[in-house]
């Protein structure tokens, strides 16, 4: 016999408004749930059951995530012919995602009645397999673009961003950037060639991370096995653990530098 549940759920709202002429605010939060269930009973009968005399699981995992997202704006036109436009940008984020499940596993059942329902009538049990994991990331992101008679435009930005996947010395990376255009088709001098629809310039330079590791690669990893000592009078189980990594705290991300020029 088994059973199966899931549930899951997903959500997200979005709300902005207006503080002053030329500068808005919003906010975006959004969350998302899966849940499930699984029971398993194979009888003394047949396969998988009839070869460890019945076996019973339980899996249980759970999957939780969301973001939140604060930004203000602000945009503004001034000068002769508001041939000046700035374009200012300043945004804080944090992402949050955690991860756990359970699995049991018996055999060897006298009873088998309850199935999955009373693991506890299995005479053998398994090692239980467990597993969580949690991650936190927040960002910070300022932006500045300033354009000039629709020809010149230079971006400035820079974005800091703290990930728990990291060592708690380097929990924190930043990211500058900086962009030039040139809008050469709307240059006086080229104001009648028919030939030339859009031509551009640009330049850019930027710093960016990655912090697609797994969780506490910072940390000390235990790995454990399970052992039986035989003896003549009182047979013993124990068990040993070992480290698979070395602590790490100043483990960080790894930068790259990119430029472009089209």
């Amino acid at each position: 016999s088994n059973f199966t549940n899931t549930f899951g759920f997903n959500g997200n709202t979005y709300i902005s408004y207006k503080i002053l002429n030329g500068l808005t605010g919003s906010i975006r939060i959004g969350a998302r749930v899966d849940e499930g269930k699984t029971k398993n009973y194979y009888t003394k009968e047949f396969g998988r059951g009839y070869i460890n005399g019945g076996l019973g699981t339980r899996f249980h995992y759970q999957n939780l995530s969301w973001n939140n997202q604060n930004m203000l704006r602000y945009i503004k036109s001034f000068g002769s012919k508001n041939k000046h436009r700035l374009n200012a940008l300043a945004v804080f984020e944090q992402t949050y995602v955690s991860r756990e499940s359970e699995y049991l596993s018996v055999t060897d059942f006298p009873i088998e009645t309850l199935g999955f329902n009373a693991l506890q009538n299995g005479l053998i049990p398994e090692t239980p397999d467990t597993f969580a994991t949690e991650t936190m990331l927040k960002s910070y992101l300022t932006r500045i673009n300033y354009g000039l008679n629709g020809i010149y435009n230079l971006t400035l930005s820079m974005r800091a961003d703290g990930s728990s996947r990291f060592g708690s010395e380097n929990k924190w990376g930043y990211f500058p950037a900086v962009g030039f255009s040139w809008n050469l088709h709307n240059e006086k001098f080229l104001g009648n060639a028919e030939v030339i629809d859009n031509l551009k310039l640009r330049l850019s330079y930027g710093q960016t991370g990655n912090q697609g590791i797994p969780s506490y690669s910072h940390s000390l990893f235990l790995d454990s096995s399970s052992h039986f000592h035989s003896q003549r009078i009182f047979p013993k189980a124990y068990r040993t653990f070992c480290g698979q990594s070395i602590p790490n705290p100043s483990f960080r991300q790894n930068l790259s530098h990119t430029c472009a020029r089209a």
